[in-house]
């Protein structure tokens, strides 16, 4: 009786160390990757996208756009500095845009 006590007690504490063990890893991977846009976000980040097309900047840069409570993140490779400052622009210019975080990359 006393052994299967303690097996039982062993399996319930494996369990919850294996069950902590993947929430924190979970957690962590969260944390590591940054939460996940929201609509809102999405679609903020569409809407500088379309804006940037309009002008037919987007295939020159290969430009990515995110955005995360208003902030738009934009990142890929500027031809110049003329069409870098014309992509930050454009995003600048959208509705709801809270800031613009540039990490495009000129040629060197």
């Amino acid at each position: 009786m006393i052994k299967r006590n303690l097996s039982m007690s062993l399996a319930c504490a494996a369990a919850l160390l294996l069950g902590s063990g993947l929430a924190l890893a979970q957690e962590q991977q969260g944390a590591l990757s940054g939460p996940q846009m929201t609509a809102a976000d999405e679609d903020l980040a569409n809407a500088v996208r379309t804006r940037i097309q309009r002008d037919d900047l987007d295939q020159a840069h290969d430009l990515t756009v995110t955005a995360r409570d208003g902030v738009v993140m934009l990142s890929g490779k500027a031809e110049s500095p003329y069409a870098e400052s014309r992509v930050l622009q454009d995003a600048q210019g959208v509705s709801g845009v809270k800031g613009v975080e540039n990490h495009m990359k000129l040629p060197m």
